[in-house]
């Protein structure tokens, strides 16, 4: 055989070989209809701690049962397909009480996927093939906003765009004495809005690299000392919300109890947002900003140059001078005769096609922008596990939102329920 032949026919030998043998991995793979058995007369019991919030949503309260399903019989659903009903049962923590009826769901496998329909909610729960990264669209049947009747949140605005994915195919999960193999994990969603919360130990806070907002929380017994880590790159942002019981400190700007403020890092430092330094006593305000602080040393009094600014019907800009000399703004003949002195601001708006003082008042503005104002929050986080021949053995589903409600109480109004099997047959 001639040596290019030769090598054909290895190629070729090789290729079928790799090609038959992805086929019977594929072949192989168990179908979803595997990992929630349906044989009317199972059973799984659970423990469950559920996430309510009280008192119109101030208080987080968690309360815990025990829950038992059972697989009921074989039933056609509304669709003429066969599904199985499911139904269930609560009891008592410690699994002392009578086990009493608590609703009804059900069970619908078909040749590719595995739905559960549940209080009028169909969920493609699992899909066939089950491989590694698998994903689909596991709300795709839901309404828009289909806890409305119940939570009047954001949450489900956009639950059919969910994106249910296959993150484990062999997983292990342990539950109290019981350890179960050939585990499959599904992540449905993991989409959470919230600050990072750091505690306060010695009166001292350490912020890392990677945060941008932090609630400072927790007892001291002296000013809080704040160290943040730079950005990874560029003029990073950090917003530190200072819940604490005294005043919080970071590169000597300090933030009352209750307020929060949102640095800037510049010039290798944690500063005040959009600083400005000075050039031969000059700077120069770009486009599109709403404050400026003016920083640096200068040598006599501070020309800024506002020739960038665009005036619009709402245009608005405080300055801050943190500089060592008198600053004046040229927003016009007059305006550029009003100084704004070392250590305060003034506050400018755009009325009838011309700049003047905010509300055509003089006031020198003594204090840094604080807010009192906490962040908007919101979490949706589902994750959901099965195991071979089992069925579901954990589940947590966190969906709420948090209002900072400016004048009034914060509160948070959803839910969270978390479920981890106890026993089955």
């Amino acid at each position: 055989m001639k040596p290019t032949l030769l090598l054909t026919a290895l190629l070729t030998v090789s290729l079928c070989f790799t090609a038959c043998k992805e086929e019977k991995e594929d072949f192989s793979i168990a179908p979803a209809a595997d990992y929630l058995p349906t044989q009317p007369g199972k059973y799984i019991i659970y423990r469950v701690d559920s996430t309510v919030f009280t008192q119109q949503g101030r208080v987080e309260e968690r309360h815990s049962y025990q829950q038992k399903d059972v697989v009921d019989a074989a039933i056609t659903d509304a669709q003429g397909r066969p599904s199985y009903r499911v139904y269930r049962y609560l009891r008592d923590t410690a699994g002392t009480g009578p086990w009493k009826s608590s609703g009804t769901y059900f069970i619908t496998p078909t040749n590719g996927t595995v739905e559960v329909i549940e209080n009028n909610m169909r969920v493609v729960r699992l899909v066939s093939p089950v491989k590694q990264g698998g994903a689909w669209k596991g709300n795709r049947y839901l309404s828009t906003e289909p806890y409305s009747s119940t939570y009047l949140f954001g949450n489900d605005d956009n639950i059919a765009d969910w994106n249910f994915s296959y993150t484990g195919t062999n997983d292990v999960f342990v539950s109290g004495q019981k350890t179960y193999k050939d585990v499959l994990t599904v992540e449905q969603v993991n989409d959470i809005m919230v600050i990072d919360t750091l505690n306060v130990a010695s009166n001292k806070a350490v912020v890392p690299s990677n945060y941008s907002s932090v609630w400072i929380r927790g007892a001291a017994t002296d000013t809080v000392r704040v160290e943040a880590a730079p950005p990874a790159t560029g003029r990073g942002k950090l917003t530190l919300y200072n819940q604490t019981n005294f005043y919080a400190t970071l590169n000597t700007i300090r933030i009352p109890p209750r307020m929060a403020f949102q640095f800037e890092y510049f010039n290798n430092q944690w500063t005040y947002p959009n600083t400005l330094l000075v050039v031969n006593n000059q700077v120069s305000i770009p486009k599109d900003v709403s404050t400026v602080f003016v920083g640096g040393t200068a040598s006599g009094p501070i020309q800024i140059n506002t020739s960038n600014i665009e005036g619009t019907s709402t245009g608005r800009i405080t300055i801050y001078n943190r500089s060592n000399f008198n600053a004046f703004a040229d927003f016009n003949a007059t305006l550029s005769t009003v100084s704004i002195p070392p250590g305060f601001g003034r506050s400018y708006e755009y009325v009838n096609n011309s700049w003047r003082l905010s509300g055509n008042s003089n006031t020198l503005l003594d204090k840094d922008p604080f807010t009192n104002e906490t962040p908007f929050g919101s979490k949706n986080y589902s994750l959901e596990k099965y195991a071979k021949g089992v069925g579901l053995v954990f589940q947590e589903l966190l969906m709420w939102e948090y209002q900072p409600n400016p004048n009034g109480t914060p509160y948070k109004i959803g839910f969270g329920i978390k479920r981890s099997i106890i026993e089955h047959n």
